[in-house]
């Protein structure tokens, strides 16, 4: 596995992940915005996971808010339904869940350098005053799959890119 963490770090911070790190766009069928943080790179042992966070604005003033964990790796980690991501925020437990896991969010990805990669994400609902208490507290957190758990954390680098987006995005659209 340590022998594919820089080639996991080279898909994040070269943006070979296909969509660029904070957007923003409208859909004129839906009539709605979607803004987004894609795929912040988080800190783990050996597990590649990323973060993102997205809000979806309805015209008619409907909000919904989502963090979406991501997990790739050489093997399957099968994301648990249920309370699944736990995140500690200045040491206070956030339980958060799901109520698929992964199982609708899994695909192999196009072999690399010879090494065949998977990849499966959950996604959880949360709320505004989450995304602000990210902004300026010490984050850890687990997510669970079938057989284990994963533990991370969010350095200086993934604080300071979720206060940006914040700050343009959320802070003077209340």
């Amino acid at each position: 596995m340590k022998r594919l963490l820089p080639i996991f770090l080279l898909f994040t911070i070269t943006g070979c992940a296909t969509l660029p790190l904070m957007e923003s766009k409208y859909d004129s069928f839906d009539k709605r915005t979607i803004t987004r943080l894609n795929n912040l790179p988080l800190e783990t042992n050996n597990e590649h996971l990323s973060l993102s966070i997205v809000n979806i604005r309805y015209d008619d003033g409907e909000n919904i808010y989502r963090l979406i964990i991501k997990y790739t790796g050489e093997d399957w980690f099968f994301i648990e339904s249920g309370k699944s991501l736990v995140l500690l925020i200045d040491d206070t437990k956030n339980e958060f869940e799901t109520d698929e896991g992964s199982l609708n969010n899994r695909e192999v990805l196009p072999p690399f350098m010879g090494v065949v990669l998977v990849t499966e994400s959950s996604s959880y609902n949360i709320d505004r005053e989450t995304i602000k208490l990210l902004t300026d507290k010490t984050l850890r957190g687990r997510i669970y799959g079938q057989k284990y758990y994963i533990e991370f954390t969010v350095n200086d680098f993934g604080r300071k890119k979720i206060n940006i987006f914040y700050d343009k995005y959320f802070l003077n659209n209340q």
